[in-house]
């Protein structure tokens, strides 16, 4: 074969060099078909949720054309029977009617009932309507407190009230000792160590800070041979501490802690007049069945609320009542002891005032208290017996004058504590709005669902 044979024939492939670009080979390995399945997976998936946004859509679009239609066919049909009725009074007056002239009625097609039960809108407005009726009945029956809490502050109330009793007879108890009187015994023990006692045992939730430091102050101010000016200054703070123990302030904090109502009452219930008056309105625009039903479900649901704010009233009065007599106690109390503190001489404040003893106006802690008489009487020697030996003497009448005005006012604290616990037992109306509420959803769940299935059973007939 020659040269020229060789050139005309089949030629081999090239010889492959070394550092020649080749043409890709596919990469058919199993990672990169598990790959290209996955993309491809992803793409439908992607594609079938575009398709289903895009049907969405379409949907709500066609919803929305539909009921604007139904709006214009609404519309329509009213002017059409305005027109008939008003040609139907024409030919009344022209006696045509009578003369058997017909009258064409135009052929309408049936109305279309709008989707209101079916549509999104009006699920969400149900649960809400449903739910906030129902959690409003419940809220708005808590009105009546916590034992627990009433509890606590009954017994803070009485403590206090004992606090001060017991700081009343160190007053006299003090000021006997240092006029050289005998000091009341109970039990062969000091008046106000006994009612220390007393107390601890009523109360053994009191701070006992104050009960032990009491009980060694006490001593030391009744120690025969004590000098008057530690005395008095012992006196005036353990006087300070009757106070602390159980302060106005605690009381108050415990009282409306009792009487403390949920603040998602008032926005429960406005929640749920709205959502029923949503539906109401959907409802009518629908002529659906439940506009009776949640005509009377609202009404039981404000019912509840008024019912509600009607029984608090008196638990709001019987709170203000019990303010006022807590602190007219606490002035009473305070009047004493400043009066007792500026015959000594330890108020500096008052020490220049000439006038402190016949100015009026101070005696308006006393109040109109059946005592008043005798304590301003007891006060008045006081004043005049300043610097004299028997200033501690007039400090003992001055002390149990005092006692007389406190237990007036003690008995009107009790009996505004009373008043209280009494109110919120009256202000229980739990069974009452939780019955309305469960009565209101359960009337607005039944018409909802009424429609829901006469409105499919419509479309299955359609």
């Amino acid at each position: 074969m020659n040269d020229r044979d060789r050139q005309d024939g089949p030629q081999p492939p090239p010889m492959l060099i070394l550092g020649r670009d080749q043409p890709d080979v596919e990469d058919t390995t199993p990672e990169q078909v598990r790959r290209q399945q996955e993309q491809a997976q992803r793409e439908i998936e992607q594609q079938q949720l575009l398709a289903k946004e895009e049907i969405e859509r379409d949907r709500a679009r066609t919803e929305r054309e539909l009921n604007r239609q139904q709006a214009e066919i609404d519309r329509a049909q009213r002017e059409l029977d305005k027109h008939e009725r008003h040609l139907r009074k024409k030919m009344s007056q022209q006696g045509l009617a009578q003369a058997g002239v017909p009258l064409v009625r135009v052929s309408t097609p049936p109305r279309v009932r709008s989707t209101f039960g079916n549509s999104t809108m009006a699920r969400v407005l149900t649960g809400a309507a449903v739910v906030s009726v129902l959690v409003t009945g419940v809220l708005a029956g808590q009105v009546d407190g916590d034992p627990e809490a009433v509890a606590s502050f009954v017994a803070a109330d009485e403590e206090r009230a004992a606090w001060q009793q017991i700081g009343l007879q160190l007053d006299e108890d003090t000021s006997a000792h240092l006029a050289g009187q005998k000091v009341d015994l109970i039990d062969g023990v000091p008046a106000t160590l006994a009612l220390v006692d007393a107390a601890a045992t009523a109360y053994p939730l009191q701070n006992s800070y104050y009960a032990d430091s009491l009980r060694d102050g006490v001593t030391l101010v009744l120690q025969d041979g004590v000098n008057p000016v530690n005395a008095l200054t012992t006196w005036t703070s353990l006087r300070d501490g009757t106070d602390y123990a159980v302060s106005r302030r605690d009381v108050e904090r415990l009282r409306d802690t009792a009487l403390a109502t949920s603040p998602l009452a008032p926005i429960a219930g406005t929640i749920a007049l709205g959502a029923l008056l949503l539906l109401l309105i959907l409802a009518w625009r629908a002529r659906a069945w439940s506009s009776l039903a949640l005509v009377v479900a609202a009404a039981a649901c404000g019912i509840a609320l008024v019912a509600q704010l009607g029984a608090s009233t008196p638990v709001k009065v019987a709170a203000q009542a019990h303010q006022s007599a807590l602190s007219a106690a606490g002035d009473a109390t305070d009047l004493i002891q400043r009066d007792l503190e500026t015959a000594y001489r330890l108020r500096n404040s008052y020490r220049s005032d000439t006038g402190y003893w016949t100015d009026a106006q101070r005696l308006e802690d006393l109040g109109e208290s059946s005592g008043r008489t005798a304590y301003v009487q007891a006060r008045t020697e006081l004043g005049e017996a300043i610097d004299t030996p028997q200033v501690y003497a007039a400090g003992v009448a001055v002390s149990r004058a005092g006692q007389v005005v406190m237990d007036e006012r003690a008995a009107t604290v009790a009996a505004a504590r009373a008043d209280v616990v009494s109110s919120l037992d009256r202000a229980s109306l739990s069974p009452l709005s939780l019955a309305l509420g469960a009565l209101s959803a359960l009337l607005a769940a039944s018409a909802l669902a009424v429609d829901t299935v006469r409105r499919r059973r419509e479309k299955d007939t359609a």
